[in-house]
């Protein structure tokens, strides 16, 4: 029974790879910067009191705006959608979805170096096996840049709170027209979220270690 339920728990894990921040455009008064792309070879490790199981992701959206105020301050938020490959379960073939949204102040300290804080606010459905569960946070963090050429620079970002952590680290390519295309490996990890059966008296709790590509373009409007 214990097999099982662990079983059912962990094969009903989803991938998501990022809420991610590619370095953080240049900012002026009124400017508007969008972003969208998504994840590649996107992985899930869960682990809990019961098991632990890696699972594959099957798709992965993420897009993001963000608004200057000035030439240091601006708004940013970030929405991703992920989902898992298909399990059947029981005889029964379901899914996992996670959608993730982010919300950051950005500051540019120099123009190398900006500091990001914000909150985030996860929420997981695991289809009809589990209950679904919800992990907010504040976080704060940096992103740091290193120009490598006149059209493609270095980026690294890392941002945590109660329970979250991200690193990232990438490389962004200036295109014409004030456009961008980034390239960067996520890791993420989201502790203490809770794991409730529906069809049977278990509650637990899990942490997910997430990781994986992701691609995005962004343009200036």
């Amino acid at each position: 029974m214990k097999k099982l339920l662990a079983t059912s728990i962990f094969s009903l894990l989803f991938s998501i790879s990022a809420a991610s921040a590619s370095p953080a455009p240049e900012f002026s008064q009124g400017s508007i910067h969008l972003e969208v792309g998504g994840s590649i070879n996107s992985k899930v490790v869960g682990e809990s009191p019961l098991a632990m199981v890696e699972v594959a992701g099957k798709s992965g959206i993420i897009t993001g705006i963000t608004l200057g105020l000035n030439n240091r301050l601006a708004l940013q938020y970030d929405y991703g959608f992920f989902k898992s490959e298909d399990s059947t379960i029981l005889g029964m073939k379901t899914f996992a979805e996670s959608t993730l949204k982010t919300f950051h102040v950005l500051y540019k300290l120099n123009s190398d170096l900006t500091l990001m804080v914000g909150s985030q606010n996860n929420q997981f459905s695991y289809g009809n096996y589990i209950a679904p569960a919800t992990k907010s946070a504040l976080h704060f963090g940096f992103t740091g840049t290193h120009k490598l050429r006149e059209n493609a620079v270095l980026f690294a970002t890392t941002f945590g709170g109660s329970d979250v952590l991200l690193k990232e680290l990438g490389i962004s390519y200036k295109l014409p027209k004030a456009n961008s295309l980034s390239i960067s490996y996520v890791e993420r990890k989201v502790k203490n979220v809770a794991v409730d059966l529906l069809f049977a008296p278990v509650n637990s709790h899990a942490e997910y270690t997430m990781s994986g590509i992701v691609v995005r373009y962004g343009c200036k409007i």
